[in-house]
């Protein structure tokens, strides 16, 4: 493009169907250079130019779809040795899936059409289609053969997950339990010495118990509430009252609600003696508080009387 043309670009912008097409066909071109490139320096290079250019271009994101996602599988079984590659491909998943900031897309100046629904959700959907495509994601949080033992590839890959529970939850929800091995690999994240991946895993099984008793209930039994009381302690309980005590609290609070089987496997376990000291705090309470008060609300309706009566006398 000569130097007049950069001007009026920047100047006037583009045309959005004009834009549409240019973006379609530079996607298509850094496609096919990544399924075909040679040189891996090459293909890293085509990834990385994805990526930015995801990151300006809501059509670049529209783009992606039934194009992109199959290369990115594709980089994900087949290019396990190329680190940098697998990074860029769970970088672009998660691009392509994330639903736009209001304000971000504001400032873009794209314009879609009134009914059309946004890129990211198309393409989540396209994604979720097969149970296979998640429990790949899943997958690269095992240990052994099947992960990938890295702290961004793990983390990118559970933000790919965090866009797929927010843009299609039920059928996120639905590719999980197709594999009950996926949710004991988010549970042993829990217990990670890296708490960037264990605050992560936290969050997105939040989003994933609610409202979906099957999951609710592996993650129970696979050991979630000494699990989650253990970090409610570390945290410093509600004294220390911080956001991953309060998402801690939220999910012991999903675990139980609506549950019986989780509500019995609390009780029996003797998990309500440990309820109370969560309430103890001084003001000004903190949110975590706030979420364990209506956590021994609702456990409280399935204790016994002697411990309704001390978990009365400490809160």
């Amino acid at each position: 493009m000569n130097v007049f043309g950069r001007v009026a670009k920047g100047v006037f912008g583009r045309p959005s169907g004009y834009a549409q097409q240019e973006d379609e066909s530079v996607v298509e071109g850094l496609l096919h250079q990544i399924s075909e490139g040679r040189h891996a320096e090459d293909r890293r290079d085509a990834m990385a130019q994805l990526r930015d250019l995801l990151q300006d271009s809501s059509s670049a994101q529209l783009s992606m779809g039934t194009m992109g996602i199959p290369v990115m599988l594709s980089v994900l079984q087949e290019d396990r040795d190329d680190i940098e590659l697998v990074k860029g491909a769970l970088e672009v998943l998660y691009l392509s899936m994330a639903m736009p900031d209001t304000a971000a897309a504001g400032k873009a100046g794209e314009q879609q059409p009134e009914c059309s629904p946004p890129p990211a959700l198309i393409n989540a959907d396209l994604y979720c289609r097969a149970p296979d495509n998640v429990l790949l994601l899943l997958g690269l949080l095992r240990d052994g053969p099947e992960g990938i033992d890295d702290l961004y590839v793990r983390y990118t890959a559970l933000q790919a997950m965090g866009a797929l529970l927010a843009a299609c939850p039920d059928k996120f929800q639905a590719c999980v339990l197709s594999s009950p091995l996926g949710v004991v690999a988010l549970m042993d994240l829990l217990s990670s010495p890296m708490e960037v991946l264990r605050n992560e895993a936290l969050v997105l099984l939040v989003g994933l118990c609610s409202g979906c008793v099957e999951i609710a209930g592996i993650v129970a039994f696979e050991g979630g509430f000494e699990k989650l009381l253990g970090i409610c302690k570390a945290e410093g309980g509600p004294s220390g009252g911080g956001v991953v005590l309060q998402d801690a609290t939220e999910l012991m609070n999903n675990l139980l609600r609506g549950n019986l089987a989780n509500q019995r496997l609390f009780r029996e376990m003797g998990h309500i003696t440990q309820l109370p000291p969560l309430l103890q705090f001084t003001p000004p309470a903190s949110p975590a508080a706030s979420t364990a008060g209506m956590l021994l609300g609702t456990a409280s309706q399935y204790m016994d009387p002697t411990l309704k009566k001390a978990a009365g006398a400490a809160a």
